[in-house]
């Protein structure tokens, strides 16, 4: 009868069954681009002789050195590189002893007199361009680096020692690799809702003495979650009444 009455208002009879969570499995991975950087400052001293002695298409190499973990050169042409440039300094950063491409950002300027960049001679224009360094291929320059007459007008060449420097910043590109990461420092999802339970906290019932029954049947119902650590309750509380006026034919108290 107790189910009956249940029915009558809508209510199932209490769920107390429990479902068992299973511990979910998790695991982690990442995507790792990383970059290797230096720099190398070059120092042109007797600027004068150098634009005597050497001729349009000729240059002067540097000494060999190494910058962002690669072996360098600069080859410095004081007359041009090409009879289109004869009235310009032409610059060349090469790699050598590469046996794979490699991917960098370079750029290369001219400094003052204290040493800090000059902005109208500093390349290339756009800083985020990414030059490829093949086992065949020349390396990067800048043709037209500075106009000779610009230089021997500015106070970049310091006069009384007949120098000049160029600095260079060299960004590499290592290759793009995969490696597995540690899950247990991932952060904690939210839980699955197969880890809800329901619970009921109370059903009661009264009638009255003559047997015309007056009952009121009230039912509160949490939804909670189980959380691993400290407990952490979410409620949402349902509280259903309905009034039920019951006629027993026997006349007992229900």
């Amino acid at each position: 009868m107790f189910r009956r009455l249940l029915t009558a208002v809508g209510l199932s009879s209490p769920d107390t069954t429990a479902t068992t969570a299973v511990a979910p499995e998790h695991s982690a991975s990442a995507i790792v681009a990383e970059t290797v950087s230096g720099s190398h400052v070059l120092t042109i001293h007797g600027y004068s002789q150098t634009k005597e002695l050497i001729r349009n298409g000729q240059c002067v190499r540097s000494g060999a050195f190494t910058v962002a973990g690669h072996r360098c050169v600069i080859d410095y042409y004081p007359n041009g590189e090409s009879p289109t440039t004869s009235d310009w300094v032409s610059i060349y950063l090469k790699l050598e002893r590469r046996s794979t491409d490699v991917k960098a950002r370079v750029k290369l300027g001219l400094l003052d007199k204290d040493g800090e960049p000059v902005p109208a001679y500093w390349y290339p224009k756009n800083p985020d361009q990414v030059c490829s360094y093949t086992v065949d291929g020349e390396g990067w320059d800048t043709h037209r680096f500075i106009e000779r007459k610009a230089l021997e007008a500015s106070d970049y060449l310091v006069k009384e020692d007949d120098y000049f420097r160029v600095r260079f910043d060299v960004v590499v590109f290592k290759e793009i690799r995969t490696e597995k990461r540690d899950a247990e420092t991932l952060p904690a999802g939210p839980a699955p809702l197969s880890h809800c339970r329901r619970t009921w906290v109370g059903i009661s019932a009264a009638s009255s003495q003559d047997g015309r029954g007056l009952m009121l049947l009230e039912s509160v119902q949490h939804l909670g979650v189980d959380q691993a650590g400290p407990s952490i309750y979410l409620g949402i509380t349902m509280v259903s009444r309905a009034l039920l006026v019951h006629r027993s034919r026997s006349g007992r108290r229900i």
